[in-house]
């Protein structure tokens, strides 16, 4: 797994790649705690994430939980399958 984050005026860009899973969890955590800290819009660039499991939902859902201003940006196909058959694509603001 990859993660960067870049600012675009007032709004942080968080872009998330390659695979994404039970191993990723620790990280995914510190890298919550950093998002939630963004006084402003936070987009999700999910464009880049390849095999991903439940863990990605997990983060998802706290996301849009903690963060007032949250989008996911490009959901691969990857996680759209996995944001589908949760029953969870509709959940969260999309920006395609």
């Amino acid at each position: 797994m990859q993660i960067e984050d870049t600012k675009d005026g007032d709004t942080l860009i968080a872009t998330i790649s390659g695979e994404v899973d039970l191993q990723c969890w620790n990280e995914l955590q510190e890298w919550t705690e950093r998002l939630q800290a963004h006084p402003g819009p936070v987009v999700l660039d999910a464009h880049g994430v390849g095999f991903c499991d439940s863990v990605i939902l997990r983060f998802l859902l706290r996301l849009r939980e903690t963060v007032p201003q949250f989008t996911l940006r490009s959901p691969s196909p990857d996680l759209r399958v996995v944001l589908e058959s949760a029953g969870l694509l509709g959940a969260f603001h999309l920006d395609s």
